[in-house]
């Protein structure tokens, strides 16, 4: 035991010894301005150059969109805040004029480097100044505001984001670009999805769960679309149907693909997949929690067609992984009644085709309920719960593989896709006159709300117990007093 003793006292003595010059530095009440001119400028750098590798793919995704951002004089004003030794540089469009601002004056240095490197940006100052307190710049005068190095630059994220609002350029006054389908969809309304920005069938009627007539979807196109997975032979998942992510831990479905497989043991939701047969960095995978299908579901007519999966563990939103919403009630029915809709999934891309491993696309319109219930179509085999969408040419059409899957519409006056329906059913895939039938999702939100909530109160054994030991402890001191 002695010898153990001295062992630790030897320790102790080295640790001090070598940690003298940093007493010595604080008693002379200079280790505060070391750190921050010398050793946290060279700690970031060279963290920085590992980082950047790492993240290089995804800060190319993250800033592609840039340009069209340009104010109405064709330039592109860019304020970064916390912009440290400026690694994000490389990753701006030729000609963009930045503001660069962080709450240590010691980076210029490394800052001018990347500056030199990066001669195809305009540079407009360097500001001082923490994120919170953008004084300095006038208000409505930049088009994009980036925050980088947030711990440091940023003490209070509220007051941040105000400064950012007043600095940015009225949305009124931004040059319009047409929106593209391709295109990362922007600023997705948190309605009534998450609070935080889908066997023996009847005779002739088959499950509509393909994309047929549509074409490759670019990778991260509609990051609310889930393959929902089931267990084969215990051994591995296969897709069986599409789902919308709607909040952190809710994934909204077709009814009809739990028809047999109640267990959610057997089943996993894949999020942010776009090739199903290879590995990406940017998917999650979760098993289910709960299965929560529509109480007056009716497989042989397939009325009221849903079904929420609850998962087991949050997941965490990126540029691949959101979640969609309905729209406000507002916009129902010039949404209903659009055009400009798309349907997504991995699906059969023919009748008597392969299911797609790639998530598949194509541009559909809604269609006269009136129309696809006639005689020539579906013969009132629809309710009005449901709405009809494709090309009464065929052609176009979701296939067995795509069921449960989003139908999105977009909205030009408020730049934003919303969920209008998810795939129910149809006859063969693709068909003259016989059009995919969706369910129309605006006839369940009060359904879907409750579900939601349903997923968003999962009980936590480990902090409910806390909770009544300390109300317990709370009760007992107070009596005790």
């Amino acid at each position: 035991m002695p010898e153990i003793g001295a062992s630790v006292l030897l320790l102790r003595v080295c640790l001090a010894l070598l940690a003298s010059p940093i007493y010595l530095l604080y008693f002379l009440g200079i280790w505060e301005p070391f750190c921050r001119k010398v050793v946290f400028p060279f700690l970031l750098e060279k963290i920085g150059v590992f980082h950047d590798k790492k993240s290089k793919k995804y800060k190319q995704e993250l800033f592609r969109n840039l340009p069209d951002f340009r104010g109405p004089s064709g330039a592109l004003r860019l304020l970064e805040i916390g912009t440290g030794s400026g690694s994000n540089f490389q990753f701006y469009p030729p000609g963009c004029k930045v503001t660069c601002t962080d709450i240590n004056p010691n980076f210029q240095e490394d800052l001018a480097k990347n500056m030199k490197k990066n001669q195809h940006l305009q540079y407009e100052e360097f500001l001082v100044a923490a994120g919170e307190d953008l004084g300095q710049v006038p208000s409505g005068s930049v088009d994009v505001v980036v925050c980088t190095l947030v711990l440091c630059s940023v003490h209070s994220v509220s007051s941040t984001l105000r400064e950012a609002l007043r600095v940015l350029r009225p949305v009124s006054t931004r040059k319009k670009t047409p929106k593209k389908p391709k295109q990362q969809p922007s600023g997705i309304s948190i309605d009534i999805c998450s609070r935080e920005c889908q066997q023996q069938l009847p005779l002739g009627r088959s499950v509509a769960s393909w994309i047929v007539g549509g074409h490759e979807a670019p990778e991260g196109a509609w990051p609310w679309v889930v393959s929902l997975q089931v267990l084969r032979g215990g051994v591995r998942f296969v897709h069986l149907c599409g789902g919308v992510l709607l909040s952190r831990r809710a994934v909204l479905t077709a009814g009809h693909c739990v028809d047999g497989r109640t267990d959610p043991c057997s089943w996993r939701a894949v999020l942010g997949v776009h090739n199903l047969h290879k590995h990406s960095p940017h998917t999650a995978r979760r098993r289910i929690r709960r299965i929560m299908v529509h109480s007056q579901f009716r497989r042989e007519t397939f009325e009221n067609d849903v079904a929420v999966f609850e998962l087991k563990s949050a997941v965490r939103y990126s540029l691949y992984i959101q979640p969609m919403c309905l729209p406000p009630a507002a916009l129902l029915q010039p949404l209903e009644n659009s055009s400009d809709c798309y349907i997504s999934g991995w699906g059969r891309t023919a009748e008597k085709g392969k299911t797609s491993p790639v998530l598949k696309q194509a541009h559909v319109g809604i269609l006269p309920s009136s129309l696809c219930n006639s005689s020539q179509g579906y013969a009132g085999l629809m309710n009005s719960k449901a709405l009809c969408a494709g090309a009464w040419a065929g052609g176009t059409d979701t296939c067995q593989g795509d069921s449960g899957g989003p139908l999105v519409c977009y909205h030009p006056d408020t730049d934003k896709f919303y969920l209008i329906g998810i795939a129910s059913f149809g006859v063969g895939c693709g068909r003259p006159k016989k059009p995919g039938i969706y369910v129309r999702l605006s006839q369940y939100r009060n359904w879907i709300k409750t579900k939601l909530l349903l997923t968003n109160k999962t009980w936590n054994p480990v902090s409910s117990t806390l909770t009544i030991l300390l109300t317990l402890v709370h009760t007992v001191l107070a009596q005790a007093l």
